[in-house]
């Protein structure tokens, strides 16, 4: 996977891609997944198949879809109470 493979990605990539993505080896993803030492928490869809946020594997790899231009200057805090 490089980085213009990124604007192509689903909203939820299955673990090959995942560890691709990684730059690890599918065993070892899931090795990874059963010692609870994944980068990213594993969605459970089911019994037996699991999925990654597309969103969650890009922040931790550093990695973005939204413009980096964008500001905050819109966003109104959330003020308890009010």
């Amino acid at each position: 996977m490089n980085l213009s493979d990124v604007a192509d990605l689903p909203t939820v990539l299955d673990a090959k891609t995942t560890a691709e993505a990684f730059g690890c080896s599918l065993a070892h993803w899931y090795v990874m997944v059963r010692e609870g030492r994944c980068p990213v928490e594993p969605v459970r869809v089911g019994t037996r198949r699991m999925v990654w946020p597309t969103a969650r594997v890009l922040a931790v790899l550093g990695l973005s879809t939204t413009d980096t231009t964008d500001t905050d200057d819109n966003v109104v805090p959330f003020r308890e109470g009010a």
